[in-house]
């Protein structure tokens, strides 16, 4: 019985063995690979700061005048808890970013990698540096988003000295100097013999104007020309029984603010100025008011 079964088998096998073959060429075939998964790129390190803030910067910049400077403004004032340098605060990498990788060390034949440099001509774009100081100093948004300084890419640091104990910026003796550094113009014809008090130090640049944005022409404090100079000339506003038509449009029209050669800062001889805007026209005789209504105060 056992020899049966043995044979039995080994047809079984032998029989099997042709279709084996066949299926040897497909099992002998290397099984697909799974594509390999793309591996996610590596998050940069968040950045770090340095061991012992103000202390460390101190190392390398206690010789720098300019940085020794700030322990007499506003902004290192430890008793301050808002100021850059109050208890708890990030003291000079507050404005200037984490110093960590700055500080630390260089491999040889590398260069030290920045933190935020503040002015003109700096390896930190305009908009990093504005950044940092609007963390603590915030304008109205509407206004600075919309204002001229911000479209020409000007930057906080362009017009503002932070390691100064006197910003020069804020005050009328300096002020001019310091909008003159772009607005020539303005600054020369200040200079002219019939000009704003400005020279002479009895008003600043931001008397007139908001230099931080506003939606009027020219970023003027008040919404026209004429509300601006009313602030000072009350006694123009009027009414007057005889209104001047141009005066009350635009005082820009008959005066120079920043500056002439002319008395009353006009923009010409007195004559000749009123008859520019006529273009050559004179009034009908019905339409001229009475001589002696001539020397009512007017604008």
């Amino acid at each position: 019985m056992n020899i049966r079964t043995g044979l039995f088998a080994l047809s079984l096998l032998l029989a099997a063995l042709p279709a084996a073959a066949q299926d040897a060429p497909a099992a002998a075939e290397p099984a697909k690979e799974a594509p390999a998964k793309s591996e996610a790129p590596a998050k940069p390190s968040a950045p770090t700061y340095s061991r012992k803030g103000a202390d460390t910067c101190l190392n390398c910049h206690d010789d720098n005048p300019v940085v020794m400077a700030i322990f007499s403004t506003k902004h290192a004032q430890p008793k301050n808890p808002n100021t850059p340098f109050g208890h708890g605060q990030l003291q000079c990498e507050a404005c200037h970013g984490p110093g960590g990788a700055h500080t630390g060390r260089v491999p040889r034949g590398e260069k030290r990698p920045p933190v935020v440099y503040f002015g003109r001509n700096t390896v930190t774009p305009v908009e990093q540096q504005n950044a940092m100081c609007t963390t603590c100093h915030n304008p109205k948004a509407g206004e600075w988003h919309a204002s001229a300084h911000r479209d020409s890419d000007v930057g906080c640091a362009d017009c503002h000295q932070s390691h100064v104990a006197r910003d020069p910026v804020l005050y009328k003796a300096t002020q001019g100097d310091v909008c003159g550094t772009c607005h020539e113009v303005q600054k020369q014809n200040m200079l002219l013999p019939f000009a704003h008090p400005l020279r002479d130090q009895q008003m600043g640049c931001t008397g007139c104007h908001s230099p931080h944005g506003s939606p009027t022409q020219a970023a003027l404090k008040k919404d026209t020309v004429n509300d601006t100079c009313y602030t000072c000339h009350a006694d123009k506003r009027g009414p007057f029984l005889w209104e001047h038509q141009p005066v009350s449009e635009d005082c820009g029209l008959c005066h120079q603010p920043h500056g002439s050669v002319h008395p009353g800062v006009g923009h010409g001889a007195r004559r000749g100025l009123c008859e520019l805007p006529l273009a050559g026209a004179r009034l009908e005789p019905s339409l001229r008011p009475p001589a002696d209504a001539l020397r009512v105060p007017h604008a």
